[in-house]
């Protein structure tokens, strides 16, 4: 088994793509949203419950990568 760190764009030329909004916000993920990334993007050096209510990594994720989509 393995599992994928992350699907997002890497480079706009010779641009690195992370942080672009100047102050992103990440609203929590819930309901089916939740349920689908705790199933195929699992917090593995989290508990799951911590995972599931803090949500650090798909938090730090969005703000780093998914703020430039």
């Amino acid at each position: 088994n393995f599992t994928i760190h992350g699907l997002w764009p890497d480079k706009e030329g010779t641009l690195l793509l992370q942080y672009c909004k100047p102050k992103p916000t990440f609203n929590k993920v819930r309901d089916k949203m939740l349920d689908d990334l705790d199933k195929n993007w699992i917090q593995l050096r989290i508990h799951q419950r911590t995972g599931l209510k803090e949500q650090p990594l798909w938090q730090y994720q969005y703000l780093k990568h998914g703020s430039c989509c």
